[in-house]
């Protein structure tokens, strides 16, 4: 799958001088165990390079390495397909399970899931009962590649992201977000950088589903060095509650994005149902769909603010069968908003769209290899519709969301999703993987 990412990471934290890899060989969510090396104390040996309960004493030493990618450093592996339950808090600080990650670290899931104890409810009510925490905070540079994260619930004042709070430079591969909480922002990833490179996320191949917030029901980026990259991922069912706060996304003043060959389902918010912008965003091949508002404006997007700093571009993207109150799928406000090549509404609401008023021809959302999206049905207008296989930015997007290569016809498809439209012995057969 073809990354496209709007900034490159830079690493300037400290780590120790040579790489080392660590094995987690229980699936147990407890501190200090001599008996086997767990989670959380392989991330303290992995800040530290001190050896913490059972990593670095009774198991095997670590495997140096020599990591050829920025920012990858010290490496942990949890065992294939485990489920790691946290119960209690490692960061009083922070407020989150695990302790913060404060050097150069990948943590490799392999299919595993790092969980908050679901046998321990989460109230919502502004208020840090006993069991309720995020899971983890993050002032370095994090990887996490194949990994579930689920249940988080930051409550209270320190209620900024429930699985994630980034004040570094984050990288999601292959990740899920299932049912995180925040009091506040980023119900499942809240990041905002002020000074440097911090608050940079990147995502690919990820999902992110029902996590909930008062803003930004799944991602907040703020701040002045804020940047988020997306591709090939998907957010549905996530929700926030308040105006102006983006179902799926709320990008803050100053902070930027670029979302690429991604889908946003069924998310809902006060307005912006699915993204609410008031940086700097770019959409390029995203579809975007039964998003709705439940008292302001933007079914899918809304433009919050006016001035310099409120640009968006969108292209070769659809927007349909979303709901808000007098405004559909968009609300633009006082934005400047830069409209390349062709876009598709269902509605009016996208002032300028090439392709307004026009039924997309959209399939209900459906998986397809490891994210969901919406196949389009033989005949849609976007089909073909891209004037060409480029994004905003100029880099070519020779895949969609699955990784189906473009254009399969005469052109690239608007959207996320590339149909194969061949035709057998004179027979229109749409072939859908």
């Amino acid at each position: 799958m073809k990354r496209i990412a709007l900034f490159a990471l830079t690493v300037s934290a400290a780590s120790p001088a040579a790489a080392f890899d660590i094995y987690v060989t229980s699936d147990s969510g407890a501190k200090d165990v001599a008996e086997a090396c767990v989670l959380r104390d392989a991330i303290a040996y992995a800040n530290s390079g001190v050896p913490a309960g059972g990593c670095g004493t009774l198991s095997a030493a670590p495997t140096a390495n020599a990591p050829t990618t920025p920012g990858v450093g010290n490496r942990i592996f949890l065992p294939p397909g485990a489920t790691i339950t946290l119960t209690g808090v490692d960061d009083l600080d922070r407020n989150v399970g695990l302790p913060a990650i404060s050097t150069v670290l990948t943590i490799n899931g392999n299919g595993s899931t790092i969980q908050r104890d679901t046998a321990i409810a989460c109230v919502h009510d502004g208020m840090v009962e006993p069991g309720e925490f995020g899971l983890i905070y993050n002032e370095s540079g994090l990887s996490l590649n194949e990994l579930t994260l689920r249940g988080g619930c930051a409550d209270g004042t320190t209620g900024y992201g429930g699985a994630v709070n980034n004040a570094g430079r984050l990288t999601l591969g292959g990740v899920v977000l299932d049912e995180n909480y925040a009091q506040f922002s980023g119900g499942a990833v809240y990041s905002a950088g002020y000074a440097g490179t911090d608050g940079q996320v990147s995502v690919w191949e990820s999902v992110a589903t029902a996590n909930v917030a008062r803003d930004g029901g799944a991602f907040f980026v703020g701040g002045s060095t804020g940047a988020l990259s997306v591709n090939a991922s998907v957010f549905e069912l996530n929700s926030a509650s308040q105006y102006f706060s983006g179902g799926a996304l709320h990008l803050s003043i100053a902070a930027q994005a670029n979302i690429v060959n991604s889908t946003f389902a069924m998310n809902s918010a006060g307005s912006g149902g699915a993204i609410q912008s008031e940086g700097q965003l770019a959409l390029s091949f995203v579809t975007l769909a039964e998003n709705s508002t439940s008292s302001g404006s933007g079914g899918a997007l809304q433009i919050g603010a006016s001035g310099a700093v409120q640009q968006l571009t969108l292209k070769s993207n659809v927007f349909a069968d979303n709901a808000g109150d007098g405004v559909g799928n968009c609300q633009f406000g006082g934005g400047n908003v830069t409209l390349a090549g062709a876009n598709l509404s269902s509605d009016g609401s996208c002032s300028g769209f090439s392709l307004a008023s026009t039924a997309a021809g959209l399939q209900p959302l459906a998986a397809y290899g490891r994210t969901a999206l919406y196949a389009l049905s033989p005949g849609s207008p976007a089909v073909d519709g891209a004037v060409e296989c480029s994004d905003a930015n100029g880099n070519s997007v020779a895949q969609d969301q699955r990784g189906q290569s473009r254009p399969q016809g005469a052109a690239c498809d608007l959207g996320a999703f590339e149909l194969d439209d061949r035709v057998f012995a004179g027979t229109f057969e749409p072939i859908i993987n």
